[in-house]
Formats: structure tokens, C-alpha cells, sequence
């Protein structure tokens, strides 16, 4: 093995793998760099025009990590950190609540397009992300469930929820006279369950009908007679 030789670092790369000492060039990319910066006294061994170790010299350590060696640190720990997500509070009525946890940060925002054609599929305590709308930070067009570190979980659809089923319960109510009225409504379900709510929901939009006592009762009778629901 080699002497140790002294010199002053005069040159360092940023990716740590170009050193220069008293002007000579070398590759040090072998070696770990990060205790090291410009301007450095150091000792080498050098053979066959390789640098093959490093270190200060005895008792010129410095007592504080190195710039590079911080900064080094810091790029791993943000690489590390998870960054919170947002946690549904409550959803409805075209609004969606979300909190990160932190007192005060509580998110109020507006449902739109898909995010509120399919806000049945969330509940709270669901991970979500979010896309706002165009020139809008409080309107979102769409909504997906996520993991913890933000991810989106395996074998999902584009909504970031297990595939689920579309039903669409209606039917069109004879008013007589020639008239008609054509009442539908549709959501997602993956059980019997949740075609009942829709049957509910339906019988709910057939309520809103008829001004007249003749329109109301043909309207009702069309429920009670089809939907059901209620029960």
C-alpha cells in the first residue's frame, strides 16, 4: 500500500464523482464523498494514477458533517417523508369535505361532472385526490380513492375504487290526454342493497310531480303500483 500524500481538495463534483487535488484530476466515484467539499485539506493514496482511499488528516476532522453530506441527508429524509393525505370528513349535497388531520385545515369543495356523478362510491374516512376544475380552486371534476404514501390501489378503475356496476331504474308514467312523463335515475351498486337505495331514491323523484290532484294520483298510483320502495 502507498503513503498517504496531503492536498487540497480544488475541485469537486456535484455527483461526487470528479475530484481535483492541487489541480490534478481524478475519478472518485468508488469512493465516499460526501464527508468532503472545495477547499478541503485532505490525505489520498494514490496507485497506478487511481486514488484509492481518502481521509482528513489526523486531527483535522471536522467536528460538523460536511455541506455535501447534509445536504445529502436531506435529500433522503424528504425522500422518505410521506406527505398526509387528505381524509374525507363528509360528502353530499354536491359538497366534499377533507381534512389532512391538522386543526383548521379543514377543505370545502364543490362537486362537478364525474366527482359528483359518482360521489356514492365514497364515504368518509376514505384517501382521496382530487382534479380541479379549469380556473377554479374550490370546483373538482373528478375524485379517486389513494394509499397512504398517495399511490392509487391496485386493480382499480380510473376512479381509484374496485370496479363497480351501473344500474338505471325508471319507467315512463301514462297521464292521459296523450300525456307522459319519463322518470329515471342511475348509480353505481355492488349489491342488492344498493339497488334499494336507488328504488328509494326513485320513488323520492316521483313525489316531486304533479301540481294538480289528477297528475298526483296517477303519479302515486305508478309507484305503489311499480316502484314500491320505501320499505
Amino acid at each position: 500500500m502507498t503513503d498517504w500524500e496531503k492536498f487540497k481538495i480544488t475541485y469537486l463534483s456535484k455527483d461526487l464523482k470528479t475530484v481535483r487535488l492541487n489541480g490534478d484530476e481524478y475519478g472518485c466515484s468508488h469512493l465516499d464523498m460526501t464527508k468532503y467539499q472545495s477547499q478541503d485539506l485532505v490525505e489520498v493514496q494514490i496507485e497506478k494514477g487511481k486514488i484509492v482511499a481518502i481521509r482528513f488528516p489526523p486531527g483535522l476532522e471536522p467536528s460538523q458533517p460536511s455541506k455535501t453530506e447534509i445536504e445529502k441527508r436531506m435529500v433522503e429524509e424528504v425522500a422518505h417523508k410521506q406527505e398526509k393525505q387528505y381524509r374525507i370528513v363528509h360528502i353530499g349535497n354536491g359538497k366534499l369535505i377533507a381534512s389532512k388531520g391538522v386543526e383548521g385545515d379543514e377543505i370545502c369543495l364543490t362537486l362537478k361532472e364525474n366527482a359528483l356523478k359518482f360521489f356514492k362510491s365514497f364515504k368518509a374516512g376514505d384517501l382521496v385526490k382530487w382534479k380541479y376544475a379549469d380556473n377554479s380552486t374550490t370546483d373538482i371534476v373528478s375524485l379517486w380513492k389513494v394509499n397512504e404514501d398517495g399511490s392509487r390501489p391496485d386493480k382499480n378503475n380510473q376512479y381509484g375504487q374496485k370496479p363497480f356496476k351501473t344500474v338505471t331504474l325508471g319507467g315512463t308514467i301514462n297521464l292521459q290526454n296523450y300525456e307522459n312523463i319519463k322518470i329515471e335515475v342511475s348509480g353505481p351498486y355492488e349489491t342488492l342493497e344498493d339497488v334499494k337505495k336507488l328504488q328509494n331514491d326513485l320513488h323520492d323523484v316521483c313525489q316531486l310531480f304533479g301540481k294538480d290532484e289528477i297528475t298526483r294520483g296517477y303519479v302515486q298510483n305508478y309507484c305503489k303500483r311499480v316502484i314500491g320502495g320505501q320499505s
